[in-house]
């Protein structure tokens, strides 16, 4: 069965729009937390995560895990589940077999 012509019409509209967008891609720099979201649990995660004092920017499974699992209360099931989250929306890479690098930073209040 064929597709009606204003389908036909809107497809090709959709799939020129596509070409034309460039994909953006989130960097840190691109994502700033801002204060005002203090107390959800996805912020105070991300502010767990931030708070590992790491000199390299990879911050390894273990202290990951350590850090999450142990303020959170939860299995290391769950802190991957809250991880793989988190990845999907952009706000950390998972570097397989090596940790999380972090794609934002927060606002600083004046």
């Amino acid at each position: 069965m064929e597709n009606p012509k204003w389908m036909d019409k809107l497809l090709n509209l959709v799939e020129e729009v596509k070409k034309e967008t460039p994909k953006q891609t989130l960097t840190k720099e691109n994502i700033i937390l801002k204060p005002k979201t203090e107390g959800l649990l996805w912020f105070e995660m991300l502010k767990a995560l931030n708070s590992i004092n790491n000199k390299k920017e990879i911050i390894p499974f273990p202290f990951v895990f350590e850090k999450i699992c142990r303020r959170f209360s939860i299995k290391k099931a769950k802190a991957w589940n809250c991880l793989f989250f988190l990845a999907e929306f952009g706000l950390i890479d998972i570097v397989r077999f090596h940790g999380i690098r972090l794609n934002y930073r927060f606002s600083v209040q004046k």
